[in-house]
């Protein structure tokens, strides 16, 4: 399947000097542990982090999605490090907090203080 004209699946984001992409990920990641809501960063994103308006909504969808997709259990949902680096350290980080399905299992069961973070966001049980 090929990308549509005028799409990338490039979801970079430019920072300033000396910011990081895991520096960005714990902002967002902790003002949404918060209960915070993250156009309350956009101030901080633009002049301490340097972004552009399009990277900080990039970041607000990039994050979360890598939460989301740790959650589903299923290393296969991994985003690819390179192209899409905010989602892949979320992930990470939600990742390593899973318990695993089984012993002999790599699926990870959705639980802990994500999974509520969800659970919240949606308005309903993920056990439904």
């Amino acid at each position: 399947m090929s990308i549509p004209e005028g799409w990338t699946d490039d979801m970079r984001v430019s920072l300033a000097p000396g910011k990081t992409i895991p520096e960005l990920v714990s902002l967002i990641m902790d003002a949404l542990a918060k209960g915070d809501a993250p156009p309350d960063l956009v101030p901080v994103l633009t002049e301490e982090f340097g972004m552009t308006i399009e990277d900080v909504n990039l970041a607000f969808d990039r994050v979360p999605g890598g939460i989301v997709r740790a959650l589903t259990g299923n290393i296969a949902n991994r985003p690819d490090r390179a192209k899409d680096p905010l989602a892949y350290e979320s992930f990470d980080r939600v990742w390593r907090t899973l318990p695993r399905r089984g012993l002999f299992s790599s699926a990870r069961k959705a639980a802990g203080p994500w999974k509520a973070w969800l659970e919240r966001t949606l308005g309903r049980s993920m056990d439904d």
